[in-house]
């Protein structure tokens, strides 16, 4: 079964595509995987798993970017980032009050919580592939993990379930009453 559509409900389909488009965060995965080393994005998936970025604030298209991160010991660090698109290039000016380095965790949580937040279906893929990407590595073992066991962790956030697979050392605990 095939439906048809009008000339004015194909132009309003564009347009909301478009619409949408406009709306997604202009950094690619290949931008951020460039411009900040595996450490650091790996850093940034911590600080996003444990929520640790408090605040944020960013104009419609992207261009200018407030945020504060708190950091592992209680401290915030601020971060003022910009996008410039020209030409079908994109630059990044950022800094941090935690150093001088433009390249820091704390500009890199705040530049993939964006990513995932605001495009589209790859936030959500993104989290699964890398999610199946960790448990991957973690089911590779060798012999002197053997004693090792993966576990899966459970953590309720709002109405979703957070599932984050963890290596156990020691085997598998007995409990006795």
């Amino acid at each position: 079964m095939s439906s048809q559509l009008s000339k004015e409900q194909l132009f309003a389909l564009f347009e909301e595509i478009k619409q949408e488009q406009a709306n997604q965060f202009p950094l690619s995965e290949r931008f951020l995987r460039q411009y900040f080393n595996s450490a650091l994005l790996a850093k940034a998936k911590e600080y996003l798993k444990d929520e640790q970025v408090c605040y944020l604030q960013h104009s419609e298209n992207f261009a200018q970017i407030d945020a504060q991160v708190l950091g592992n010991y209680g401290n915030t660090f601020t971060q003022h980032i910009k996008i410039n698109q020209s030409q079908g290039t994109v630059s990044v000016e950022a800094n941090c009050s935690c150093s001088n380095n433009p390249k820091c965790r704390h500009i890199a949580a705040v530049l993939l919580k964006l990513k995932i937040e605001h495009s589209g279906g790859f936030g959500e893929a993104y989290l699964v592939n890398d999610w199946f990407n960790e448990l991957g590595q973690l089911q590779q073992v060798d012999k002197a993990d053997a004693e090792n066991v993966l576990l899966f962790v459970l953590e309720p956030r709002a109405n979703e379930v957070l599932v984050s697979p963890k290596v156990s050392p020691n085997g598998p605990m007995v409990f006795t009453p």
